[in-house]
Formats: structure tokens, C-alpha cells, sequence
């Protein structure tokens, strides 16, 4: 690589590098209109997102194969094409996997494919079946209770604690995906507190990151807790003032 190719990797600029004006604003006024400073928040916050990715992957991988494995135990490894198992909701995702995987496909390379959303809403009470709209499929007695009570065994938590945490979880991964802001706190759609818009503090995020993790695997926990340098970013002064900024709006309830 040229000395000129180097310089134009230093000093590239996302103010004028192509990134829009309406997504670089909240640095902006984070950082006081100050230019510069917006644009080390902006690529600060990418090496953020950047640093969760591998801790989301690493729990998303173990327990997509752990709740893979149980309930195939119960139901067999289509269990994922049985109605009376998972609810309408589900089996929808489900379906819009098999069009891309093929609906003769492996059962393995059918749970690669499905997303995150789904595996959380495994956790939630569930919902009208797919065959009969009149009847709910309950989660917790045809998925929790004969198997994913086994999956999620360490400290014994109970079903409603770990759906809300997982759920949380895809609301930070999909924010990454989409290329949004993490550094300013993880919205939480659709969930109200106290009459304020619920957002979860980064640190938080991670913390519960490690908390589904030893539920799973104390070693994988621990592991995640010591290898990877989020919490060491958050300290730093940059992630700090991001994050006064936010908490200056009265709209949000922080967790």
C-alpha cells in the first residue's frame, strides 16, 4: 500500500465520506456541533457495535444448538414444523426460512437460518395456532417446560425472566444489523414504563448478555465476561458524554 493510500485511510471523514447528514446529527449534538469530535463519536460507536458482535454471536450460536438439541429430544429435528408445538407467529418465520433454505432442506441448515427473533419468541407464552386460530399454543407447556427448562438450567430461572432478557437481547442485535446507534442506549419498541419509552443503558445490554449466558454455560460466561473489552469502552470519557447527552432527555425510563 502507497503512502497517499494510507493518508487517504486517515483522514477519511464520515462528514464527507457519504454517510448522511440526518444519521451523523445525534453526534453532533452530542458532541456540541463540534465537527471533529462528532465524527470520533460516529467511529467510536462503530467499534462499539463492532466489539458486541462476537459476544451476540457466541450466545446465539450455543443456544440456538442447546434448544436445537432438546427439543429435537421431545418432538424430533423437525420439531420447528409442528403446529402443535410452536405458535402461528413462529411457524411464520419459520415458513419465510423454508423459502430460502427450501422446504426439503436439513434440519440443521433450517436452524441456521433462523433469526434471532425467532429463537426469542420460543420464550415468549406464545400465541393463536396456525391451525386454529381459536386455540392458543402455550410455550411454556409444549416448549419450557419438557425441554427448555433444561436448556436454560443454571440458577434456575423461570421462563418470563429469560424471554425478556433474550428479547432485549434481538433488540440490540437488530440495531447493530440496521447500523443504529448503540452508544446512545438500546430503545426497547413498543415497551412503556411510567409513561416513558423504556432504553437500556449499553452496559446493561452487555451485562445481560453475560447473565443469559451463565443461565446456558457458567463457562461461557465467564469467558465472556473476561475476553472481550466492552465494559473497558464504556469507561472511557467519550462513551460517558454520548450517554449524559441521551440521559438529558426526560422521554426515556432507563433500565
Amino acid at each position: 500500500m502507497t503512502a497517499s493510500n494510507n493518508q487517504a485511510i486517515s483522514t477519511w471523514d464520515p462528514f464527507r465520506g457519504g454517510v448522511s447528514a440526518k444519521k451523523l446529527w445525534p453526534y453532533m449534538e452530542a458532541m456540541g456541533n463540534r465537527q471533529v469530535k462528532a465524527a470520533e463519536l460516529f467511529l467510536f460507536d462503530g467499534r462499539l457495535s463492532a466489539a458486541f458482535l462476537e459476544p451476540l454471536r457466541l450466545v446465539e450460536l450455543v443456544m440456538r444448538e442447546l434448544i436445537h438439541r432438546e427439543l429435537t429430544r421431545h418432538y424430533g429435528e423437525y420439531w420447528m414444523l409442528l403446529p402443535e408445538v410452536i405458535d402461528g407467529r413462529s411457524l411464520e418465520k419459520v415458513e419465510a426460512t423454508l423459502i430460502r433454505v427450501g422446504k426439503g432442506a436439513p434440519a440443521d441448515r433450517i436452524v441456521s437460518d433462523l433469526n434471532l427473533g425467532l429463537w426469542a419468541g420460543l420464550l415468549q407464552k406464545g400465541g393463536p395456532s396456525s391451525l386454529d386460530s381459536r386455540k392458543s399454543i402455550k410455550h411454556k407447556e409444549t416448549i419450557w417446560n419438557p425441554a427448555l427448562s433444561k436448556v436454560f438450567c443454571h440458577g434456575a430461572p423461570q421462563r418470563k425472566e429469560v424471554a425478556t432478557t433474550l428479547l432485549r437481547i434481538s433488540y440490540l442485535r437488530n440495531r447493530i444489523a440496521h447500523h443504529e446507534p448503540i452508544i446512545f442506549g438500546i430503545t426497547q419498541p413498543g415497551t412503556i414504563m411510567k409513561n416513558k419509552q423504556l432504553k437500556q443503558e449499553p452496559i446493561s445490554a452487555f451485562l445481560e448478555l453475560i447473565k443469559v449466558s451463565q443461565y446456558m454455560s457458567p463457562s461461557l460466561a465467564v469467558f465472556l465476561a473476561s475476553r472481550f473489552p466492552i465494559l473497558e469502552m464504556l469507561e472511557e470519557n467519550i462513551s460517558k458524554q454520548a450517554l449524559a447527552y441521551s440521559k438529558d432527555s426526560k422521554s426515556f425510563f432507563w433500565i
